[in-house]
């Protein structure tokens, strides 16, 4: 769906070779999967938030750099990108805006510095991509397939139970490697359940 639809989407928005909606959209789905409406929320405008922050910090080198010197877009895009980067690293590590390693700061500032050297509107649709792929990734995770954390709790419950008696079984015959497998593996199920009921609201059934 995340797909489908935000192909749809990018081609009725005039966009059809960009993939920024459909991507955005499957990480916020992604993200939801373990989180609240409101952490869903709070990662979409997280997302959107670096675009705007690059594009303040990258518009005025790069723009100086397009006027005043004649040179080559992979050149421009490389030293405009340094001092953007240094602040962008420097905030992201006091206040942590980077939703995902994977959709880092840096990688943000890359695309939106190459889009900026071939359209001085490119920041632009970049910010309104983003959005509309983060809302429909919450429209999808949040409205239409909105999870039970309550029911996701209490089936990583139930199999850490049978994990753990799994586990003393194999620590009863010897079998230690195979014992500490299995407390690993219910110490991650224990970690899920803890999220998955501190997600639950109080306007949900409690289990």
């Amino acid at each position: 769906l995340c797909v489908i639809l935000g192909l749809i989407l990018t081609r009725l928005m005039g966009h059809p070779n960009t993939i920024t909606i459909p991507v955005t959209a499957l990480l916020v789905v992604g993200t939801g999967q373990n989180s609240s409406k409101q952490g869903v929320r709070l990662y979409v405008a997280r997302r959107v938030f670096i675009q705007i922050l690059g594009t303040a910090l990258l518009i005025l080198p790069l723009l100086y750099l397009k006027i005043r010197l004649s040179l080559a877009p992979w050149l421009v895009v490389l030293l405009a990108c340094a001092i953007p980067l240094v602040i962008l690293f420097c905030i992201d590590y006091r206040w942590h805006i980077s939703p995902m390693y994977i959709t880092s700061v840096s990688v943000s500032t890359l695309i939106l510095a190459t889009g900026m050297v071939q359209s001085t509107r490119y920041p632009l649709t970049r910010i309104l991509l983003v959005f509309t792929g983060g809302l429909l990734g919450y429209v999808l995770s949040a409205i239409v397939f909105p999870r039970d954390h309550g029911a996701d709790a209490e089936a990583s419950l139930e199999e850490s139970v049978v994990r753990l008696e799994k586990c003393l079984q194999a620590v009863r015959r010897g079998d230690l490697d195979e014992g500490m497998r299995l407390l690993r593996q219910s110490d991650a199920l224990f970690t899920g359940a803890s999220a998955s009921l501190a997600n639950v609201t109080d306007g949900e059934q409690r289990k």
